[in-house]
C-alpha cells in the first residue's frame, strides 16, 4: 500500500484524506488499514505519532458508514488521549452528520454525555471507569457495538484497568470487529488478544518485536516493516477474568496472510 487512495474507501473519506494533505500512509497504517477494511480483527504494535488514530479510524468509519444501525467504541486510558482521538475522528467523519461522537470520560459531568449518547451518537470514545459509571446507569447501551478499538492496550492495563475493561466486555455480547493497539506486545497483551480478539491479522514488523512464537521460524528472510502475519490461536485459550479455573498456558501462531 502506497497510496490511500489504493484503498476501496468511501468517497467521504477520500475528500476527508485530500483536505487533511494525508497522501502516503505512514508504516502501520500501510499495515492495519487494509485487513481492517477487510472486517479482520488487528493487532498492532504502535506508538504515539505513528499515525494510530487514522490506522484504526479508517476502517473503523469505513464500517460505520456500511452499517448504519451500528456503533463503534473506542477505549483509551487517559482523557487527553480520548479527546485527541476524537478530535482527529471527527475530521475524518466532518460531511457526515450521521456520524455523530460522544466522549465520555471523567472529571466533568455526566449531564452532557448523556445528552450527546440521546442525540444519537454512534461513535462513543471514553476512559474504561466513565465507560463503566455509563453502563452502571443504563445511560449507555453497547448492544448494537459493531466495531470495537483497544487503543494503548497496555497502558490501559498498566493503569489497572483489567477489571473495568473485563466489566465492558461483558456487555459486547454482539458480533464485532475488534482492533488492539499497544506500542509493546508482552505475555499480558497477548492474553488480552486472546480474550477479545479472533484469529487477528498482525503485522510482521509488530509481531517480531514481540516474543509470540512464529511458525515459520526456519526462514533467513529478514521481515518487512509492510509485511502482514496472520496470527491464529493454539488449542489452548486465555482464562477469562471472571473464572476461577486457572490460566491454561496461552500460545500464537503465524501462518502467511491471504
Amino acid at each position: 500500500m502506497e497510496s490511500f487512495q489504493e484503498l476501496p474507501l468511501p468517497a467521504f473519506l477520500h475528500e476527508s484524506l485530500r483536505k487533511m494533505k494525508f497522501d502516503k500512509p505512514t508504516p502501520v497504517q500501510a499495515q492495519a488499514i487494509p485487513p481492517g477494511l477487510e472486517g479482520k480483527d488487528v493487532v498492532a504494535s504502535a506508538e504515539t505519532g505513528s499515525g494510530k488514530t487514522a490506522a484504526f479510524g479508517i476502517p473503523l468509519l469505513s464500517f460505520l458508514a456500511a452499517h448504519p444501525n451500528q456503533t463503534a467504541l473506542i477505549l483509551t486510558p487517559t482523557r487527553e488521549l480520548a479527546d485527541q482521538v476524537k478530535g482527529v475522528l471527527e475530521q475524518l467523519a466532518s460531511s457526515r452528520h450521521d456520524l455523530r461522537s460522544a466522549l465520555l470520560i471523567g472529571g466533568v459531568g455526566m449531564g452532557q454525555q448523556v445528552d450527546a449518547l440521546k442525540r444519537g451518537a454512534r461513535l462513543i470514545i471514553g476512559t474504561p471507569g466513565r465507560i463503566n459509571d455509563h453502563l452502571e446507569h443504563r445511560t449507555l447501551n453497547l448492544s448494537r457495538t459493531g466495531f470495537l478499538v483497544l487503543d494503548e492496550a497496555d497502558r490501559m492495563l498498566d493503569m489497572g484497568f483489567a477489571p473495568q475493561l473485563d466489566r465492558i466486555r461483558r456487555w459486547l455480547t454482539g458480533p464485532r470487529q475488534t482492533v488492539l493497539f499497544s506500542a509493546t506486545l508482552p505475555p499480558d497483551i497477548q492474553k488480552m488478544a486472546s480474550l477479545y480478539l479472533k484469529d487477528p491479522s498482525v503485522s510482521r514488523w509488530a509481531a517480531t518485536r514481540s516474543r509470540w512464537k512464529k511458525s515459520n521460524r526456519k526462514s533467513s528472510t529478514p521481515a518487512k516493516a509492510t509485511s502482514s502475519t496472520t496470527w491464529k490461536r493454539n488449542s489452548v485459550r486465555a482464562r477469562d477474568p471472571s473464572s476461577s479455573s486457572p490460566a491454561p498456558n496461552t500460545g500464537w501462531t503465524a501462518s502467511p496472510a491471504s
